[in-house]
């Protein structure tokens, strides 16, 4: 009785005055939620014991983490090392990218994560654990497993390459409004590894507009007062609005997970209120995944969904295009 109760004051107060607005009624019933959760564990305390994460956590710089999630690119990063191909969300996990073949700003000089791999420890579906390599009795399953979606089994364990790195990358984001020249401008440089004479060890590509496209070009260096977009400031924007950057190696390698890409703007983190009430820590894509995971579960855009007579549902899609078709 009581627990209605206080739904029915919070539909009359705050829920009521989001009507009609999806994703305002999103972020404002997710913010209720943490407020109730938080304040019943101020007032009764942990009622659960928590349970670690295997392996514990380490810190780098002002940063720390979990061992379990981001072990290979951050306890590398200690060593001045990383995976040849790092994913670049912190929600992917490399064996993540191997069985669901990630392309990233490295892969146009060191391939697809599973490239980098040696080998491979496999739970099977019929319970056995077996250890893949491109020579040995499972080759079958060392060139099968990348793009498989988990069909043939789970990564325990990949044995893999790395290459050094220096402390920043400095980028250059280069303009282009035909989609031809940006294409021969990345087969050029895939080729020759620099541009205009200064070599390249990152490249992607972002297409704001048909006629507004992007090249972000990064190099390694030792010098220089690198940018935060950790916080405040958003990456995608300054894409447009800086014709150079600095990043240390360790935003750099994580530049899009703040913002989730772009996506963040459809929780509303990109206002600067909601941001400073998220704080650091929380402007990442563990958090908006915990959001979407929270709103299936609850179902809460659906019901709205149902109330404006809408079947909507929400599709991301990846697509492969060979860089010769890339200007179609």
């Amino acid at each position: 009785i009581a627990a209605a109760l206080v739904g029915i004051v919070l539909e009359r107060l705050i829920v009521r005055r989001f009507y009609g607005q999806l994703l305002s009624s999103l972020v404002v019933t997710w913010g209720i939620s943490l407020i109730m959760s938080q304040g019943a564990l101020l007032l009764f305390g942990p009622l659960i014991q928590s349970v670690p994460t295997p392996f514990g956590s380490f810190s780098y710089g002002d940063y720390s983490y979990s061992i379990y999630r981001l072990v290979m690119v951050a306890a590398t990063l200690a060593h001045g090392l990383v995976p040849l191909c790092v994913p670049q969300l912190r929600t992917i996990t490399l064996g993540g990218a191997v069985t669901g073949l990630g392309i990233e700003a490295a892969s146009f000089r060191n391939g697809c994560p599973h490239e980098s791999v040696s080998a491979m420890d496999v739970l099977t579906g019929d319970g056995r654990v077996v250890r893949a390599t491109a020579d040995g009795e499972h080759h079958d399953l060392f060139f099968g497993f990348p793009n498989s979606y988990g069909t043939l089994g789970y990564a325990l364990r990949l044995d893999i390459e790395l290459e050094p790195v220096r402390r920043f990358v400095s980028l250059r984001h280069v303009g282009f409004d035909d989609a031809a020249a940006l294409a021969a401008t990345m087969a050029d440089i895939t080729a020759t590894r620099q541009f205009d004479g200064v070599p390249v060890d990152y490249m992607d590509a972002t297409l704001f507009e048909p006629r507004e496209i992007f090249l972000t070009l990064g190099s390694y260096s030792d010098l220089g007062q690198p940018s935060d977009y950790t916080g405040q400031q958003i990456y995608y924007r300054s894409i447009r609005e800086r014709g150079a950057d600095v990043l240390t190696i360790h935003d750099y390698l994580w530049r899009w997970d703040t913002d989730w890409f772009w996506c963040s703007k459809n929780v509303h983190a990109q206002h600067p209120l909601v941001r400073r009430l998220l704080g650091r820590k929380r402007l990442n894509s563990i958090t908006y995944q915990g959001i979407m995971r929270w709103n299936r579960r609850w179902g809460v855009t659906r019901t709205f969904d149902r109330l404006r007579g809408r079947n909507a549902e929400t599709v991301i899609q990846d697509v492969d295009i060979p860089l010769d078709r890339a200007a179609e």
